[in-house]
């Protein structure tokens, strides 16, 4: 069991499920992007969480939410965020 790595998974699924609730009612491509990519970062993150306590029963499930997380997620914010700044440049 690594608490550290529990502590800071735990922390890091509350924040990022937290910020996918806050925007999930947007309507543009950006905010949706970023739902699901917080929402899989989330959800992979709490999967960490039960890992990392020495539960390996989800290990399987855990292991594909992470790799989705990393090249699904990730990507899809930083495309929200990009969208976002293409909007700010087109109206200077």
């Amino acid at each position: 069991m690594q608490l550290t790595t529990v502590f800071s998974d735990f922390i890091l699924s509350l924040v990022s499920i937290f910020v996918a609730i806050q925007i999930k009612n947007e309507t543009s491509y950006s905010k949706s992007a970023g739902f699901i990519g917080f929402l899989a970062i989330g959800i992979s993150a709490g999967l960490g969480t039960i890992h990392f306590l020495g539960i390996e029963v989800l290990d399987p499930i855990y292991r594909f939410a992470v790799g989705f997380a990393s090249f699904v997620g990730v990507p899809l914010i930083g495309t929200g965020f990009f969208h976002i700044g293409i909007k700010k440049l087109k109206k200077k």
